[in-house]
Order: C-alpha cells, then sequence, then structure tokens
C-alpha cells in the first residue's frame, strides 16, 4: 500500500518547496497530503466529479477544472503553468 506521507517527506526532503501544482489531481489524496506541509496548494483535474471529492478531501486547497493529458505537451505544461500563477501567485 502507498504510504501517502512518505511520499510527501520524501518529495519535499532537502528543498525549500512552498508552493505545490497537483497536477491530474483526482480525489485530491495527494493535494490534501501535501496542502499539511506546504504553504500553498492547487489541484487541476478535467473531471468535476472528482474535483467535488477532492473540495470535500481538502478544503483549504483550491481546486480547478482543467485538462493535464493533452496531445500537446508543450499545451500540457502551459495549463499547469496558468493555473499554478492564478493559484500562487504572491
Amino acid at each position: 500500500m502507498l504510504d501517502l506521507h512518505a511520499v510527501v517527506r520524501l518529495s519535499l526532503e532537502g528543498s525549500t518547496i512552498r508552493s505545490v501544482l497537483d497536477a491530474g489531481t483526482g480525489t485530491g489524496i495527494f493535494a490534501a497530503a501535501f496542502a499539511l506541509r506546504v504553504l500553498r496548494v492547487a489541484g487541476l483535474d478535467e473531471n468535476e466529479e472528482l474535483l467535488e471529492r477532492a473540495r470535500k478531501e481538502a478544503p483549504g486547497v483550491e481546486f480547478r477544472t482543467g485538462a493535464v493529458e493533452a496531445d500537446d505537451p508543450l499545451a500540457a505544461l502551459r495549463e499547469a503553468r496558468r493555473v499554478a500563477g492564478a493559484r500562487l501567485a504572491p
């Protein structure tokens, strides 16, 4: 079984990360776990039903509807940057 909190701890270890974008957030379990340790967290997913569950799982995280999986990787990165910038701007 996945140790979610170990994944978050290892992801942040030795870094000064203050914000996280959970692209393809689904039900928001990673966003919720990161929100316990990181200043700002945003989640992105194209499935509104999953996002409703994510909003209940992590009420302090801003979740937005958007597609990450696309035939154009550059477009996917632009979308991730757009959402992260909208939520995570100082």
